[in-house]
């Protein structure tokens, strides 16, 4: 098998398998929440998550998407630089992908934060000391 082809085929999987596999993954995990919440409803425990909750839930996800991004990027430019073939620094564009949406994860959330700071400032009562 020639090296275009391997690469060709590591990329057909990377791009097809893999976020199959996730989909599948979130779809169960997803399945397994949904259950749990409506057992948590019918026992008059269920508490939604507050906003704190989905700060950290999105900050975590888009380390993780940087982080991933990353990795990809580095693994493709060591295994260039290992068969000392330039041509296959085109694969770390792979890696782009992850990385631009954690960046854009990261970017919401700072807005998100920034918007929810000003609403506060906004509904929060006049200093009774300023006012005369």
């Amino acid at each position: 098998m020639s090296g275009l082809t391997a690469n060709t085929l590591l990329m057909i999987t990377i791009l097809v398998a893999v976020p199959a596999l996730f989909l599948g993954c979130a779809y169960l995990f997803r399945r397994a929440e949904s259950k749990e919440r409506l057992l948590a409803i019918e026992k008059g425990v269920y508490q939604p998550p507050t906003p704190q909750d989905i700060r950290r839930r999105t900050r975590r996800a888009a380390i993780v998407l940087i982080a991933g991004g990353l990795g990809v990027i580095l693994t493709f430019m060591i295994q260039a630089l290992i068969k000392h073939n330039v041509a296959e620094l085109a694969s770390t564009g792979l890696g782009l992908v992850p990385l631009a949406i954690g960046l854009g994860l990261l970017i919401d959330l700072g807005l998100q934060r920034r918007d929810s700071l000003r609403q506060q400032s906004n509904s929060a009562p006049p200093d009774s000391s300023q006012t005369r």
